[in-house]
Formats: C-alpha cells, sequence, structure tokens
C-alpha cells in the first residue's frame, strides 16, 4: 500500500496530463510552489534564528571586528539567496525554470493545434455545402452533406477524417514530450529544488550562529578588557603618571576576525580553554618600548581583575571615563561626572590646541598694549 505521501506526490505533481488545460493548471502548480519555497525563506530570513545583527553592548576593541562580522553575514546570505553562480536554490530553481517554459510552449501548441483542426474542419465542411448544392441546384445553406452520398461529398469527408487524425496524432506527440519532462520535474528538479531550500535555510541559520558565537567571543574580550582597564587605573598605575595606555587582550590560536570556519565558533568550549594574553602598552612611550605589562590570565590574576565589582559595572554598561571604548585606550584623565559625555583624545587635543592658541594670542595683544604705553 503506497503512503501517504508517495499518494500526495503523486496527486500533486502528475506525470500524465489530458491537455492544454491540465498542463495549464500543472505549471500554476509548481509556480505556486516555487513562491511558497521563497515564502518561507523569506519568513526565515526575518527570524533572529538567521541573523546576526551588531549587538549593542559595549565590544571594546573588537567593536570594528563585530561589524565587519555582521557585513560578512549579509555577504553570505546575499550570495546563498541573490547570486546566481554561488546560490544552490538559485541553480536549481534555474532547470525548473526552463522545464515549465517548455510545457508553456507544449501547451500553447497544443492549443493551436486544436484551433487550426478545427479550422480545417469547418473549412471543408462548407466546401462539401457548395459542392452538395451544385450538385442538386439548391441552397448551400439548406443541404444536408450527412446525407449525401456523391463522390466529391464523400472524398470531402475521408479528407475530414484525415485532418482529424492527423491533429491527433500531433496532440499525441506534443502530450508524450510533456509527459517526459513531467517525470523529469517530479523525480528529480522538485526533489533538488526543495532540498537545496532547506539547506539554503540551514546554512543561513548556522552560519548565524557562529556569527552570534562569535559576539559572545568579543563580549568576553571586551569584559577582560574593561576590568584590566579599571584595574590598572586604579590600583597599578602611578597617581602622576599621565600617559594614555592600550589594553590589548589576546586569545591564543584564536584569530580577531570572523572566519566561519573557525571551530570555536562551532564548539564554544574549545575558545574557553585557550590561553589568553593580556597587554597594556604605553601611548607614548617608542614601539619597542611600549610594553610596560604582559602576562597570561591565570586563575590568580583573574581573581584580582574580574571583581564582581567590575563585572556588574561592565554589564551595566557603565564604562569608566577614562577607557575608550572604540579602541581599547585608556587615559590618566580626571573621571567625568555621571552623565557627562566622555570626549575622546581627538577632541580633547583639539581643545588643547584652541587653549594654546588662545593663550598666544592674549599674549600677543599684551605686547602690543605694553608697547603703546610705553
Amino acid at each position: 500500500m503506497p503512503s501517504t505521501t508517495t499518494t500526495t506526490t503523486g496527486n500533486t505533481f502528475p506525470t500524465t496530463v489530458d491537455g492544454p488545460n491540465d498542463l495549464k493548471e500543472y505549471i500554476k502548480t509548481i509556480h505556486a510552489l516555487m513562491t511558497s519555497v521563497r515564502t518561507e525563506l523569506d519568513d526565515v530570513l526575518k527570524q533572529p534564528i538567521a541573523r546576526a545583527d551588531l549587538p549593542t553592548t559595549f565590544l571594546g576593541s573588537r567593536d570594528f571586528n563585530c561589524t565587519m562580522c555582521e557585513a560578512a553575514h549579509a555577504s553570505f546570505v546575499h550570495s546563498a539567496t541573490i547570486l546566481p553562480q554561488h546560490s544552490e536554490l538559485l541553480k536549481t530553481e534555474q532547470p525548473l525554470k526552463e522545464c515549465l517554459n517548455q510545457l508553456e510552449n507544449i501547451r500553447k501548441m497544443l492549443v493551436n493545434n486544436k484551433q487550426q483542426k478545427q479550422t480545417m474542419i469547418n473549412n471543408i465542411k462548407k466546401t462539401c455545402k457548395i459542392a452538395a448544392a451544385h450538385m442538386n441546384d439548391g441552397d448551400a445553406e439548406m443541404v444536408e452533406i450527412e446525407h449525401d452520398e456523391t463522390e466529391t461529398v464523400k472524398s470531402l469527408k475521408a479528407i475530414i477524417e484525415q485532418v482529424k487524425q492527423n491533429h491527433r496524432t500531433v496532440a499525441k506527440k506534443l502530450l508524450e514530450q510533456a509527459h517526459s519532462i513531467l517525470l523529469t520535474i517530479r523525480a528529480r528538479h522538485i526533489v533538488l529544488y526543495k532540498l537545496a531550500a532547506e539547506n539554503t535555510i540551514g546554512e543561513i541559520i548556522h552560519h548565524a550562529e557562529k556569527c552570534r558565537a562569535f559576539f559572545a567571543q568579543c563580549r568576553y574580550n571586551a569584559l577582560i578588557e574593561f576590568c584590566t582597564a579599571a584595574w590598572w587605573m586604579e590600583t597599578q598605575k602611578d597617581p602622576m603618571d599621565h600617559s594614555s595606555y592600550y589594553v590589548k587582550v589576546v586569545f591564543e590560536g584564536e584569530p580577531r576576525e570572523f572566519h566561519a570556519s573557525n571551530p570555536s565558533l562551532t564548539n564554544p568550549n574549545d575558545a574557553a580553554i585557550s590561553p589568553i594574553r593580556i597587554e597594556i602598552q604605553n601611548a607614548a612611550a617608542p614601539l619597542e618600548h611600549s610594553i610596560v605589562f604582559s602576562t597570561y590570565l591565570d586563575q590568580e590574576l583573574a581573581e584580582t581583575i574580574l571583581t564582581e565589582e567590575a563585572v556588574n559595572a561592565f554589564q551595566a554598561g557603565e564604562a569608566p571615563s577614562y577607557y575608550r571604548g572604540h579602541n581599547g585606550t585608556i587615559s590618566s584623565h580626571p573621571a567625568a561626572a555621571r552623565g557627562a559625555v566622555v570626549r575622546n583624545e581627538d577632541e580633547t587635543e583639539e581643545e588643547e590646541h584652541e587653549d594654546d592658541d588662545d593663550e598666544g594670542e592674549s599674549r600677543i595683544w599684551e605686547g602690543c598694549v605694553a608697547m603703546a604705553w610705553s
């Protein structure tokens, strides 16, 4: 006994049709299937499970890497759904469309064949009536050719039967071609198209999962940067030191950039055992002497740096004013009051230059005044 799925498939995608009307309905059914697959794909792409939106939380020095990861996922989705040279879905969709175009051409030929047959038969019948009228000296419209026994009319009737037979043969050949295409569609193209759609959805979801895992890694990296900056500025740095520093956290063996082939994005436990190296560089010192602190994050240092207070402040997004979140720079500028806007180094330098200019102009003006009074 055939299964329900096989029966449904046979009813939905038949391999035989009786004429152009059946063929028209079949083509509509396949187009509806393709539309439903596309609609399902579009719906999945709107779901959070298939998206890789850039986190709005603090990402420290990995902010740019996360932005590029988001762009990489958008490019992956575009390639998988839009670009014919990369999309498996479009590669399987194209032969299916070609088969439908062939079926549409066959349908049009069936319609033309039927119309030509009817036209020829009507013309021959008119000729029969005219011939019968001449033979009986009667009105052509009043003659019943079915009861006429003349040789001429009999010959014309034979021609009508021959025309019918010829057009039946043409229709039969066209339906045989359609049957072959229908078999190919049901046995190959429909199966491959549905499978490609399922694989495309699965690949996009899997890629989005990797992107979100990368975001989580960057978030953990930012946590260590944040806590290291707080630890360094509050407990390690000389209070009289007004230099700027860079915090660098490196997961050895793990690239800073997003790579979908990175196994740790599939198995997050692999990243958890990667050695973590912390470096603090003096921005004002020469490059070869810029590293002022470098060590691996062991259990003892982690307990010292990753304090509950620092972790809670990080999770609450309360970045201290001395931490430049976009480039991982820490500075010794006084902490701003809560709610105050934290300026970056470029803005600070511009204001310092403006202050120097104002002082220079004041000195020049004072000199001019002194010369005028002397």
